[in-house]
């Protein structure tokens, strides 16, 4: 599969199976659609950074079922264990750490 891009959702992102391409689709669609106003290359005001921490909570939630959802998946059909599938199940993978609300 290749990097994700914010240019959008193509076919090369398919692995056929239904419920991960639909979830592949739908992160996709989302980190460009509400990621898209948002102008990085100058000071944020206070809103401004409000809005960058509402997206990053959502898209964080929304990865946290996708993981949830592929390993489901990988536990049902035995799927081979890859390093990829214990950094998702002990939570050391990139995105279960990277962002953290302070609640």
């Amino acid at each position: 599969m290749p990097p994700f891009s914010l240019a959008g959702f193509t076919d090369e992102y398919l692995i056929d199976i239904q419920e991960l391409d639909e979830q592949h689709r739908t992160f996709s669609i989302f980190s460009k659609n509400r990621c898209h106003g948002i102008r990085f290359y100058k000071p944020l005001d206070d809103d401004e950074v409000d809005d960058v921490i509402d997206i990053m909570s959502e898209l964080r939630e929304y990865a946290l079922l996708h993981f949830r959802t592929e390993e489901s998946y990988m536990q049902e059909t035995a799927y081979p264990a890859s390093p990829n599938r214990s950094r998702h199940t002990t939570g050391s993978s990139p995105m279960s750490s990277a962002w953290k609300p302070n609640s």
